[in-house]
């Protein structure tokens, strides 16, 4: 004879995986072409003419992934995408558009002058962002760049995993 935990255990149970299985639908039933907000990509764009007007369509890829921010501190070179995407919000400080955004952003497109390019990297690096950056000079020129960002790379995550351990860890 099951005792009375061990049939309440099993009524839990059962109820919970029955309610469970109600949120979990395929994509089947949700209609043909669907996609979810969470399989679209979240871009911001940090320099939004010149080279942008390249990078950033090609990124947003028709709609299949989202331009959520523009940024520039020129006006005049960010009409075009201030255009093609009026409901991102635009910035003309990318630390500002960082700190507002952050919530909003997957990743990041750098399209800036290549003095630049370090500074805005790093900035969005730090919060944990994917970044891409076109770089259009020899790469033996940019060495010391590279140097510096790969080592800022490393430095966040073991920052990282020594706040996780950190925390995990009993005193």
């Amino acid at each position: 004879m099951p005792s009375k935990n061990s049939s309440r255990r099993s009524f839990i149970k059962n109820t919970s995986l029955a309610a469970g299985s109600f949120f979990i639908v395929p994509r089947h039933v949700l209609g043909r072409g669907f996609i979810a907000p969470s399989d679209k990509l979240n871009i911001a764009g940090i320099g939004a003419g010149g080279k942008a007007e390249v990078n950033l369509p090609y990124a947003w890829n028709n709609g299949a992934e989202n331009i959520v921010a523009l940024c520039d501190v020129d006006d005049r070179m960010a009409v075009n995408a201030r255009k093609r995407w009026p409901d991102a919000p635009y910035y003309r400080d990318f630390r500002e558009m960082l700190e507002k955004e952050q919530k909003h952003i997957d990743a990041v497109i750098v399209t800036t002058p290549d003095h630049m390019h370090a500074v805005q990297v790093m900035a969005a690096m730090q919060l944990g962002k994917h970044v891409y950056v076109l770089i259009n000079k020899y790469l033996k020129s940019y060495f010391s760049y590279l140097l510096l960002l790969t080592s800022y790379f490393i430095y966040i995550k073991l920052k990282k995993h020594q706040a996780l351990s950190h925390n995990s860890t009993l005193y």
